[in-house]
């Protein structure tokens, strides 16, 4: 994974103590990935696309995991109205972008195609990574503050 990622031996150790997923390389042909997934299947499992890998998963995605941490803050905060901001650079982010008030599509060199989301309006970053997400974050919040001012 450390020649994969670019990341310290270290940094990718502790990326593998992973809770959701599991990241995995394909390293076979295209006519078998169909088996592949046939087989998560019987076993009530999913694999979708990741910026550089795919990830096998159980039935639930982040858009499940946003929609019950929103949960929690309207339980704990009743007379509250919230706005989800989410923010993603893959295809296993679109079901979470699609979900949330305001999407962040972030590019991502590893994609050759550009997330494409079944809502009107959403928000993409001019650059990848860290910069892009600081630049695009920054201008939502600020947009949102202004609108209720």
């Amino acid at each position: 994974m450390s020649k994969c990622t670019n990341l310290s031996l270290e940094s990718a150790q502790r990326a593998l103590q992973r809770y959701a997923t599991e990241p995995i390389l394909w390293g076979d042909t295209d006519a078998n990935w169909s088996g592949f997934e046939d087989a998560l299947t019987a076993n009530e499992l999913v694999v979708v696309q990741g910026g550089r890998f795919s990830h096998v998963m159980g039935a639930t995605d982040k858009a499940d995991g946003m929609t019950r941490v929103l949960d929690l803050y309207q339980a704990c905060y009743k007379n509250s109205s919230f706005t989800t901001i989410a923010v993603g650079d893959s295809p296993n982010d679109i079901g979470m972008l699609e979900r949330a008030d305001i999407g962040v599509v972030i590019p991502n060199p590893y994609n050759t195609e550009p997330l494409e989301l079944n809502r009107k309006k959403c928000v993409r970053a001019l650059a990848p990574g860290p910069s892009g997400w600081n630049s695009a974050v920054s201008d939502v919040v600020h947009e949102f503050y202004q609108s209720i001012n």
